[in-house]
């Protein structure tokens, strides 16, 4: 009787063990199926929370009484940035804001800016432009008078400038001005 009784008793520890391990198995298939899938979207999220620009330099051109051109000089930090797509706010100290597109034409028009240089291309044959990705650097050229009919930005100045970037991060500067412009030349105005 005590043999049956421990018979018995090891046949259900035996099938309690087959059916832990079955078990055990069935959660280790999902994680790993989960695992995956959570490394790509990590991979996504973290190219698109670290796509940005850095501001390398922002300089104007001096005409008469103030800057009529500004030259801002970018590279990605990450990840590939459509310029095309990019929208750059300007901000005057007591004006309201302009938002500016991109211009293909190379051409000032209202409410655009353009590449007015590639500066650093790493891969230039294996993709098109507008897209600059890591390694590359370009000066983007915005004209005042052209800009949303802004004048041109005088002396003791503040200017914000936003750069929305699609997918990424956006970068903010604020930029002031000197108290006296050259009487012509140009004027570096960040760092």
């Amino acid at each position: 009787m005590k043999a049956q009784a421990g018979m018995g008793t090891l046949i259900l520890f035996i099938a309690l063990i087959l059916v832990s391990s079955m078990v055990v198995a069935v959660i280790i298939d999902t994680t790993n199926l989960f695992a995956g899938e959570i490394k790509e979207k990590a991979k996504v999220s973290e190219e698109r929370v670290t796509t940005s620009l850095k501001i390398v330099s922002v300089s104007g051109s001096v005409s008469g009484s103030g800057l009529d051109t500004l030259y801002i000089v970018v590279e990605p930090l990450q990840g590939t940035i459509n310029i095309s797509s990019m929208v750059i706010e300007l901000v005057m100290e007591g004006g309201d804001a302009s938002y500016l597109t991109y211009s293909s034409t190379g051409v000032y028009e209202e409410g655009h800016f353009t590449v007015s240089t590639w500066i650093r291309m790493r891969k230039p044959s294996t993709r098109p432009v507008p897209f600059i990705e890591e390694g590359d650097m370009v000066e983007l050229s915005i004209e005042f008078n052209t800009v949303q009919n802004q004048q041109k930005l005088g002396p003791d100045s503040i200017l914000t400038m936003v750069f929305f970037v699609e997918g990424g991060i956006d970068k903010k500067i604020e930029l002031k001005t000197p108290s006296v412009y050259p009487s012509s030349g140009s004027v570096v105005l960040y760092p």
